[in-house]
Parts: C-alpha cells; sequence; structure tokens
C-alpha cells in the first residue's frame, strides 16, 4: 500500500476493531490541534477524511467534540466576513465578543439544546435589554447555526426550535428562573414584545 502524503492524513485500525483517521490543524496557542474520524471500515474512514480534508481547502472551520458556542462563533465571523457589509461584522462581533461568547463558553457546539437559547434570552432580558434586541441575538445566533448545518458541520439547528415571539408563554418562566421576580402572564409578555 502507498504512503500516504504530507497533510493528507494518517489511518490506523484500533483495538477495538474500529478504524481511525486523523488529521492535524496546526498549532493553536502552542498546541497542537488534530482531528479524529472514526469508521466500521478503512474506505468509511478515508472518505471522511477526504471530506474533512476538502472542507479544509474551502476555508470551512473544522468542528471537533470539544469545541465550544463561543469558538465556533468567532470561526464563522471569519468565514463570513466577506459576504457581510462592514457595519453588520461590526455588530454581529460585538454581539459575539460581548453577548454571546460569555455565556456560551461553556457549552459545546455537539451539546447546544433550546434550553440554552432560552437561558440565553432569559439573561439578556434580566440585564435590562429589550425584547427587540434579545430577538436580534437570538437571530445572529440562529444565522450561524444555520451556516453550520449548511456547511455540514452540524446535523440539525436546535436554535430553531426557540422563537422569541412564539415563547411569550415561556419567557415569563424563564424571567421568574433568571431572578428577575414575579413572572408575568403571557398576555403582559406578549405586549412586551411589540
Amino acid at each position: 500500500m502507498a504512503r500516504r502524503g504530507k497533510g493528507e492524513g494518517s489511518i490506523y485500525k484500533r483495538s477495538d476493531g474500529r478504524w481511525e483517521g486523523q488529521i492535524d490543524l496546526g498549532y493553536v496557542g502552542g498546541r497542537r490541534m488534530r482531528k479524529s474520524v472514526y469508521g466500521r471500515t478503512r474506505r468509511e474512514v478515508q472518505e471522511k477524511l477526504r471530506k474533512l480534508l476538502t472542507d479544509l481547502d474551502r476555508g470551512l472551520p473544522v468542528l471537533d467534540e470539544r469545541t465550544t458556542v463561543a469558538e465556533y462563533l468567532r470561526a464563522w465571523l471569519q468565514a463570513v466576513e466577506t459576504r457581510l457589509r462592514p457595519r453588520t461584522f461590526e455588530r454581529y462581533t460585538e454581539i459575539v465578543e460581548n453577548v454571546r461568547v460569555p455565556f456560551l463558553d461553556s457549552v459545546r457546539v455537539v451539546q447546544l439544546q433550546p434550553h440554552h437559547v432560552h437561558q440565553l434570552i432569559a439573561a439578556d432580558l434580566t440585564q435590562g435589554r429589550s425584547a427587540r434586541t434579545a430577538e436580534f441575538h437570538r437571530a445572529v445566533l440562529h444565522a450561524a447555526l444555520n451556516d453550520a448545518v449548511k456547511w455540514g458541520l452540524l446535523t440539525r439547528n436546535y436554535e430553531d426550535y426557540t422563537a422569541l415571539a412564539t415563547a411569550c408563554d415561556v419567557l415569563p418562566w424563564l424571567v421568574k428562573l433568571a431572578g428577575m421576580g414575579t413572572p408575568w402572564f403571557p398576555l403582559q409578555g406578549a405586549r412586551l414584545m411589540h
């Protein structure tokens, strides 16, 4: 069998019988980063590695299971900078760095669930932001996760299951959980959102 070239990754059989392939992503902060893929057959792993290498060549961010939402959002901003207007890019960067990153720094992308987004909305509201601002912050996260689905990094966008406009019966209880005091009734929450 021919030796694989530099940058093509490596494939080997593990002790548990599965095949593993690895590609080198370079060094980040002085630490070597690698991405592993697994399969039942060597051919399956070769196809996965080929897809990963193609994504890298296209400039798409490569997610591993440990990538946090904050790390992905930073990589997403770099990937979409050219298709955004300068002011839009500035605003998105401000939202990602000042609002999203502190809250989502410990949540891994593969573990993101609708309740995380609900907590994020509640945190926006408890910090005195308007429902419209919370909706805009949610929309930025939605766009980023939609791109992750389009790029094949995620299988679904869990953020699709959270919409502020349809959550007026959920928001009062989230606000109570966040410690803002007495919950509103659904009609009061709906009035605040308009």
